[in-house]
């Protein structure tokens, strides 16, 4: 039987996918594959009732004519940031369905909970002993809502800052990071749906404040293979929820890097090694 082989990207807060195309242009296992870019300026505003079922949709429309007669999709999933939540909430067996063919995830600087308000206990566990979420370093949702204040006076302003915070501990060249990431930011909004850059920001912010997968990926474990890859200086999520979010993926492997938060521009030190070792197993 042959598989048709697809790589859905879906980039972090204020970016587009082409973020990702260093990273991918140095893995011929990524790059051979038909990709799907999946605008995250289009979902994060939805119910979180619906919102998945919109993402399957726009995945299948996306798919369809390629998966006719014997062929089954062998999908890998790349997202960095804020696009590993939405990452996550494709995989079905979060709602209760059935996975049709192959999935794989590689999420970058990922999180299941940027801003928790609440700990969760662990299901095989008494109440006495605490979830293995601890200790969880928790970006307060204040932090995101001054980003919004700030985006309806100064939003060049917002971006820049956040592009900044990404290379807190990162000397490669930030001017050049800085530039590309405010190009992309001034134009990643060019879809049928999002006009408005600030709407969509603005959007984006929301979600990562009240986006919480740990509860269902505790008591939905899924089976994906799934390499984590995070900078253990990073300012926006920290290393800590990765590692949660590790504990609660039963089939995945870790890695870190001396970075922050940008992994992409350029691709971190030994990234693209271990995106072909796992692809290769």
């Amino acid at each position: 039987m042959n598989n048709e082989k697809i790589l859905v990207c879906i980039s972090g807060w204020g970016s587009h996918c082409q973020i990702l195309e260093p990273l991918i242009a140095q893995c011929p296992l990524l790059a051979e594959r038909h990709r799907i870019d999946i605008p995250w300026q289009d979902f994060v505003g939805l119910p979180d009732a619906t919102r998945p079922a919109a993402l399957h949709r726009y995945l299948s429309r996306e798919t369809d004519g390629r998966t006719q007669g014997d062929k089954q999709t062998d999908v890998v999933i790349l997202a960095w940031s804020l696009g590993c939540l939405l990452g996550l909430e494709l995989s079905p067996e979060l709602h209760g369905q059935a996975q049709t063919g192959r999935q794989r995830l590689i999420l970058l600087s990922g999180t299941a909970a940027m801003c928790p308000t609440e700990e969760i206990g662990d299901r095989n566990e008494g109440e006495e002993k605490r979830a293995n979420l601890a200790p969880y370093q928790v970006v307060k949702p204040i932090v995101l809502r001054l980003m919004q204040r700030k985006l309806q006076q100064a939003q060049n302003t917002v971006l820049r800052d956040f592009a900044l915070h990404c290379l807190r501990d990162r000397q490669n060249d930030p001017a050049n990071f800085v530039a590309n990431y405010l190009e992309q930011a001034r134009s990643f909004s060019d879809t049928p749906l999002h006009t408005d850059t600030c709407q969509a920001l603005t959007e984006g912010l929301e979600y990562l404040i009240r986006c919480d997968l740990r509860r269902r990926l505790r008591d939905c474990p899924l089976p994906h293979p799934t390499l984590l890859f995070s900078g253990r200086r990073d300012a926006i999520i920290p290393a800590s929820q990765s590692e949660s979010l590790a504990r609660l993926l039963p089939n995945s492997r870790q890695e870190f890097a001396d970075e922050g938060h940008n992994l992409l521009l350029p691709p971190a030190s030994g990234l693209s090694r271990h995106i072909s070792t796992f692809l290769s197993q």
